[in-house]
């Protein structure tokens, strides 16, 4: 079959096109539908490069193996699918496996049945439904849809993965959905029976090696991605983690009463707690359950350096992350104009322990250089990956210039005098970060820190960790970003109601403003911030600041599609109820 496709798409051989990704433009307009959304990589070919197949032009793809093998490639497209960011609004439909992954993503997205029949049924009359509206809309196909409307509500592809063999009248339903192509989204991906009539299928071994065939064209070697049931356990524990705000542990009947959200979040419950905006008028709600003395744990050794309300001394800080990365030497060389980039490679050093090997600097630090070396012949990968091996090592260079010497005169940057390239790059453990001191000021759960000692911590905050004004910089470092961000929030909320209720140190409403400010421009979803934010702006009698924070929380809620919690419509209800004529929530609570 031939095939000629429009530039920047050049011919690598025969049966291979190729893009270098420097010719796409720095800027695109934002696309309002996925043109692709059931695009998913199913593995990698004989080359090493990424397979990738569109299950919707596919229509049905079947699976054939032993139980084991079948089972761990139809797991791995459910998490692909399930993440893809070029899914769009695809509806995930998985039908007697994963039931745990649709509430550990929670994206609205995917559900999980145990019906194959009922499920078909489903999805047969929904997609004759959409076909008859396309249909009385004079629209072709899909793909002229999507050209068509704004939103994906008759476009998003509705994907179907079968654990289990059909039956004959699952193949019936399937092929009655087929009928209605191409005026429909869908794909099936099904093991194989003998009532399967899939026009590609995927023959799958145990160790990973698979052919995929369809009609008319060769068969293909590929190896295949595939997730056991221990690695699934793992992706499925990142997911849960990954995929939500990161939140104080203290809801529920049983609330961990040492921090002093929970016991905030317990005033609020009260109908007593909002009963005017005059200070003078604020109390702290007495509960049995949970207003008596709480255990704390022993001081670790590392606290006996300071005494209570002291502060551990903190040395040069060489690197910050908590907020826009910078490196700050004690006595810093030339920079040459560098600075960013030579910043991104320090962060990068710094946070990985061990140090980080040089291809692993081309890959996180240059991710689309080294993607375009793969594409070309063997000379220009060749030539690529000449330019990215003298690219890095200049960066290095200027790096070390840049970081200078270790107050023993070693330097920040060591160097190795290993020719191979298997000596991971590292930093002198002389340099520090934010961080480091972070760490060593909170050196214990929030609830169980000095108040001195959060204040020094939440004081090195100066906004989002790694933030940065490129949005290709820092991709490397999302896992290490978010537990910042839930540290610093945690610390955050507690300094935050600390203030507020008065017990631990005198009540400061104007620092725990400050404070839970602190906290939301890390995570501005973080709702235990916002709702200290605005106690204490109304009890410091500023109604003007606590309906603008009002306003930003219900917007910033209502931009994610996120239920406000408990606590929070309790705040607003006691807010409208007994201060309405000041602030404007009305439905909001």
């Amino acid at each position: 079959e031939q095939v000629s496709l429009p530039a920047p798409w050049t011919q690598i051989d025969d049966t291979t096109w190729a893009v270098d990704p420097r010719a796409f433009p720095r800027s695109v307009p934002e696309a309002e539908i996925s043109p692709y959304p059931a695009l998913t990589a199913v593995g990698t070919n004989d080359d090493g490069r990424d397979l990738m197949l569109n299950l919707e032009q596919i229509g049905h793809l079947a699976i054939s193996g032993t139980p084991t093998a079948t089972a761990g490639v139809l797991r791995a497209l459910a998490v692909e699918l399930a993440v893809s960011p070029t899914a769009d609004s695809l509806h995930l439909n998985l039908v007697g496996y994963c039931a745990d992954l649709p509430e550990a993503i929670d994206n609205g997205r995917i559900t999980h049945s145990e019906d194959a029949d009922t499920a078909l049924t489903t999805l047969a009359n929904h997609l004759e439904l959409d076909s008859k509206i396309l249909a009385n809309n004079d629209l072709e196909s899909i793909a002229h849809a999507r050209t068509s409307y704004t939103t994906s509500e008759l476009t998003a592809p509705e994907i179907v993965l079968i654990a289990d063999p059909v039956t004959e009248a699952q193949a019936g339903l399937l092929a009655d959905i087929a009928r209605h192509a191409p005026r429909i989204a869908f794909a099936a991906v099904t093991t194989e029976s003998a009532h399967t009539n899939a026009t590609w299928t995927l023959k799958v071994d145990d160790n990973g090696s698979a052919v995929l065939a369809r009609p008319g064209a060769a068969s293909a070697g590929i190896t295949v991605t595939t997730l056991n049931e221990e690695s699934y356990a793992s992706v499925l524990d990142l997911l849960t983690t990954t995929s939500r705000e990161p939140r104080i542990a203290h809801k529920g009947d049983n609330p961990d009463i040492r921090w002093e959200a929970a016991r905030l979040d317990n005033d609020i419950s009260t109908d007593e707690f909002i009963t005017s905006s005059d200070p003078a008028t604020f109390r702290v709600v007495e509960n049995e359950n949970l207003d008596h003395a709480v255990d704390r744990p022993e001081p670790s050794d590392s606290d006996e350096v300071t005494a209570e309300g002291e502060l551990p001394e903190a040395d040069h800080i060489w690197i910050r992350l908590l907020g826009e990365p910078a490196v700050t030497p004690p006595s810093p060389g030339p920079a040459e104009g560098r600075e960013k980039s030579l910043t991104e490679i320090a962060a990068l050093l710094i946070t990985t322990d061990g140090g980080v090997l040089a291809a692993d600097i081309d890959s996180k630090i240059w991710p689309h250089d080294v993607e375009a070396a793969r594409t070309g012949t063997a000379e220009q990968e060749k030539e690529a990956k000449a330019r990215l091996r003298r690219r890095r090592n200049e960066a290095l260079s200027r790096l070390r210039k840049w970081l200078g010497d270790t107050e023993t005169g070693e330097p920040a940057l060591i160097k190795s005098g290993d020719r191979t390239g298997r000596t991971p790059q590292r930093l002198h453990d002389a340099v520090t970060t934010d961080w480091d001191y972070w760490q060593e000021l909170v050196n214990s759960h929030p609830a169980d820190v000095d108040t001195a000692r959060l204040s020094a911590a939440l004081a090195l905050v100066t906004g989002q960790p790694f933030s940065s004004d490129d949005p290709t910089a820092y991709g490397w470092a999302d896992h290490t970003k978010q537990d910042m961000i839930s540290a610093v929030t945690d610390v955050a909320e507690e300094l935050a109601t600390r203030y507020i209720r008065g017990q631990q140190v005198p009540q400061d409403l104007a620092a725990a403003h400050t404070a839970a400010e602190t906290g939301l421009e890390v995570d501005i979803v973080h709702e235990g911030c916002w709702r200290a934010a605005i106690i204490a702006t109304h009890f410091s009698g500023d109604t003007e600041t606590t309906q603008r924070l009002i306003d930003r929380m219900i917007t910033e809620l209502d931009a994610l599609e996120e239920e406000p919690e408990h606590e929070t419509k309790m705040l607003l209800s006691q807010l409208d109820s007994t201060y309405g004529s000041h602030y404007r929530i009305g439905a909001a609570s």
